[in-house]
This record gives structure tokens, sequence and C-alpha cells, in this order.
């Protein structure tokens, strides 16, 4: 009861504000992410040889490149900037959720895709979290990450909240100087709505 009273909270807050964040539909995904093409990219990346504990980046290059299946997982990995061997693609809710793992500093970047094609990174970046800290601390170099994975909430219309906990550090081992939960929001047809931070 607690849960759908808090998620009736941030909708009703968030009504006003729709639209506030808006996106712009990618062409490769306005008809969402074909998920049979991407289990059949993903079985011909588990075929290339491992080099240690990863697949030989070589031979996963050469899939993405020739391997039809993998034409939309390969633009979705070079649009998130992520090598394709650590992107995850799952169908959450009413819209789809990207993870982005880095081997090198175990850290994950998220990013969702609405039913119009558009790409929401979760990672927002400092001067929009709070304009007036970043302008406090122009000159210092600032990024922000995530500390949370992302939860996923919706209602019985089928509107969605992903609610992440991000922090704004100099450097991600950087003590942390700035937090805040970014709930993005979606409508129950899956198009993104707009997202409302709460410290």
């Amino acid at each position: 009861m607690k849960k759908k009273v808090l998620l009736f909270a941030i909708f009703s807050v968030m009504s006003s504000l729709a639209f506030a964040d808006s996106c712009k539909p990618e062409a490769f995904l306005k008809d969402g992410v074909n998920f049979d093409a991407l289990q059949q990219c993903k079985s011909a990346l588990r075929q290339c040889p491992r080099v240690g504990p990863f697949p030989d980046q070589h031979c996963v290059s050469e899939q993405m490149k020739s391997n039809n299946s993998c034409a939309q997982f390969a633009n979705l990995s070079s649009l998130t900037g992520n090598n394709a061997s650590f992107t995850n693609v799952n169908k959450v809710k009413n819209f789809t959720l990207v993870q982005n793992y880095a081997p090198a500093d175990g850290q994950s970047r998220y990013f969702a895709i609405d039913s119009q094609g558009c790409l929401i990174s979760a990672t927002i970046e400092p001067q929009k979290i709070d304009p007036a800290f970043a302008q406090d601390n122009s000159k210092r170099t600032m990024i922000t990450v995530a500390l949370t994975k992302p939860i996923i909430h919706q209602d019985p219309s089928g509107q969605s909240v992903m609610t992440v906990r991000l922090a704004v550090r100099e450097c991600l081992a950087c003590k942390t100087l700035k937090q805040t939960t970014a709930n993005f929001m979606f409508d129950s047809s899956g198009k993104y709505q707009g997202v409302k931070l709460q410290d």
C-alpha cells in the first residue's frame, strides 16, 4: 500500500513537468529493440575464443561488422559508447533497460529506451543535477556515477518509474560531493515523460 501511495505521489508531482527533459528518437530504434536478432547476435559473440576472462575483441569486432543480426546492437553499442561484450539489454515493464558494464573499474552505466525509440541516459550531468552547485564548483572536473541499480515500479494504470541514486564526484574513487535520486517517468505506452530529482 505504501509503495502505491509513493508511486502515485511521484506521478502527481511529475504531471506538471511532463516532457521537461525531452529526447530525440533514434531511427534505428523506432520499432523497438529486435530481441530475436539480439539473441542471435549474442549467440554468435559467445562463439568467439576467450582471451583470459573476456572474449577476443577482434572476433567480437568482426562479428559486429559482418553478422546481419548484430546491426542494431552495433549501433546501440556505438551510441552508448560501450563494447558489445559488456552491454546487456532487457525489456522491463513498458520500456527497455540497457546496462553498460566496465570491467576495468566495475562500474555500470544505465540507459532506457522508450516506446518512441528515445535513448535516455540515467547518468545526469552535474550541471543539471544542481546548477548552482555546479557553478560554485566550476573549476572542478566532476562526473556523475550510479550508486544503485535502477529500481522499476509500475502503477495499476501502466505508468512506470525508473529510480536511480546518483553521486557527483571528481573521480570514481573520490569522495561524494553531492547525491540525488533520479526518477525517470514513462507513461502507460512506455513513452518517456521526463525526470524528477530528489535530494
